[in-house]
């Protein structure tokens, strides 16, 4: 919820685009089409990013086709969650969000920064209490 999502072919086929770059999708916007109608809809909302493969392009089933940014809601949810249970690991997304970007409310940005001050501080307790 906090980073980037890759979505990918969900079988061989020729690509044929129904979204385009820096477009708000949601959960049921259609990715592609296929020839035989079959609908494959982002599993998550958010905005998508530079597309990986090209229209008309061959692609194999699991082929990265296009990178989804996360919706600033989902961001901020996710942001919430982590300052309660984030560790160590969580820390590199968390940051990522410090910088939020253009046209996220400048609170999320603010939340990531507590949320990494937190997770932080949980870490040099767990190390002091070893």
């Amino acid at each position: 919820m906090a980073r980037p999502y890759t979505v990918t072919a969900p079988r061989d086929g020729v690509l044929r685009y129904r979204i385009r770059v820096r477009e708000v999708v949601n959960p049921d916007s259609l990715i592609v089409q296929s020839r035989n109608r079959r609908r494959n809809p982002f599993p998550l909302p958010g905005k998508v990013q530079p597309k990986a493969a090209a229209e008309g392009r061959r692609v194999q089933a699991n082929d990265p086709i296009a990178e989804l940014e996360p919706s600033a809601g989902h961001a901020w949810e996710a942001l919430r969650a982590l300052y309660l249970v984030g560790n160590a690991e969580d820390l590199a997304d968390v940051e990522r969000l410090t910088h939020p970007p253009a046209g996220w409310d400048p609170k999320i940005g603010e939340q990531a920064k507590l949320t990494a001050h937190l997770i932080r501080s949980r870490r040099c307790v767990g190390s002091a209490a070893r």
